[in-house]
């Protein structure tokens, strides 16, 4: 299923609900130094883009990766705020670093994963009953 920009051709009135915080962060398992980057779970900001920038903001001073390699304290952290009104945070401590993205995105399209169709029972030969005998 497909589902096209809610200001598109003939869809729903203009509307400013689609807005959500996207948080990237590096990962790597336990005890590893393979890094790669991992989108948590985007947050809605129902009330548009102006709110969805404020979540943003209070993610980028509040958020903790939540890896087991995160120490026992609050971490020393440094917030940049990117040109694309992003923030890129670093977290530390001693031994320990981290560092995520916080970004602010408008959905614009969403398309669910395609279902193979069921494939139907196979009919069982003819003439011959349970496991195969007559």
């Amino acid at each position: 299923m497909v589902s096209e920009h809610p200001n598109g051709p003939g869809g729903p009135p203009p509307s400013d609900r689609s807005w959500f915080v996207l948080v990237e962060r590096d990962w790597r398992e336990h005890g590893g130094t393979d890094h790669r980057w991992q989108l948590t779970a985007p947050k809605e900001a129902p009330l548009g883009r102006d709110q969805a920038l404020a979540m943003a903001e209070e993610a980028a001073r509040t958020y903790l990766p939540g890896d087991s390699g995160q120490p026992s304290g609050r971490p020393g952290r440094r917030i940049f705020r990117l040109p694309d009104g992003g923030f890129l945070v670093e977290l530390r401590d001693s031994g320990w670093r981290r560092h995520f993205r916080v970004s602010v995105g408008e959905l614009v399209h969403t398309e669910e994963p395609e279902q193979p169709a069921a494939r139907p029972e196979p009919a069982p030969a003819r003439g011959r009953g349970l496991f195969g005998r007559r």
